[in-house]
């Protein structure tokens, strides 16, 4: 946006361009939400083109939102989506997990 700058101002579209990147991130980041467990700060802020503590601040703003579950831990410098962790909150999940074998100590019935 920066090297479009003038001429965005001059059509009086620089607002909506800014709104549009905006957008942007934020749909990368629910892609990434969607595909990993866990990320690198670092890893998101390179994907991103922004600095970690903006892509850090960003992540607050949109798990404040809530539009991302996550949780940030600064001291390992990695971001972890809550997303699918809500999908296995009920008994029919866990009991449909305990059939398929994927929780440890179980077995099939019968």
């Amino acid at each position: 946006i920066a090297q479009m700058t003038p001429f965005l101002e001059k059509h009086s579209n620089l607002g909506l361009a800014k709104q549009a990147l905006e957008y942007i991130r934020q749909r990368n980041v629910k892609k990434f939400e969607s595909t990993f467990v866990s990320l690198k700060l670092s890893s998101l802020a390179n994907h991103l083109k922004l600095s970690v503590q903006e892509v850090e601040n960003r992540l607050r703003r949109m798990i404040m939102s809530g539009d991302l579950s996550a949780q940030i831990c600064k001291k390992d410098g990695m971001v972890w989506f809550n997303k699918h962790a809500e999908e296995f909150n009920d008994d029919a999940a866990v009991e449909k997990l305990k059939t398929s074998q994927l929780l440890p100590g179980t077995s099939l019935p019968g």
